[in-house]
């Protein structure tokens, strides 16, 4: 019996689907590694160590997302970072606010994507919030990511442009 090695037969080089900067699992831009950089470096400066900073840098990022390198980062790490440099570098009420805005990524994100549906097909948010009520009994500031996507996606396919 003749057996055969399996060979991929894509193409390594193309860029992924996924890698582009506003999307959550895209890598960080350059901006963002930047201030990201120099965040570390202020609370670098705060810090009593005697550790070089890019150790400093990289064992400060293995605590705050699990990973050491910015190019392993992507675009749901950045606010969960910058929060953490934030509070190094003495900005409690900015990683406050950094952290709260990380936390309702998902919804804001889901919550943009509706409006630009609605706004594709000349609609106002009063129609996914109608359905939203109909649906899942609850207003549309109470639906969960979840539900939220599922109006877009029943607004997209409701109603063709």
């Amino acid at each position: 019996m003749k057996t055969y090695a399996l060979t991929k037969f894509s193409n390594q080089n193309r860029t992924r689907r996924n890698a582009f900067p506003q999307r959550l699992s895209g890598p960080l831009s350059n901006e963002q590694k930047a201030r990201l950089c120099i965040l570390a470096r202020e609370g670098y400066a705060l810090a009593f160590t005697d550790q070089p900073f890019a150790d400093w840098r990289h064992e400060q990022q293995e605590l705050a997302v699990g990973k050491a390198s910015l190019c392993d980062c992507v675009q749901d790490d950045y606010l969960a970072l910058k929060a953490h440099f934030q509070r190094l570098a003495g900005e409690e009420g900015d990683a406050l606010r950094t952290e709260t805005r990380h936390g309702t990524e998902d919804r804001r994100v889901a919550m943009r994507k509706l409006e630009v549906e609605c706004a594709a097909r000349k609609l106002a948010l009063s129609y996914p919030a109608a359905i939203c009520r109909r649906q899942f009994k609850c207003a549309l500031n109470e639906a969960t990511v979840k539900q939220l996507w599922m109006l877009v996606f029943t607004v997209r396919n409701r109603r063709k442009k």
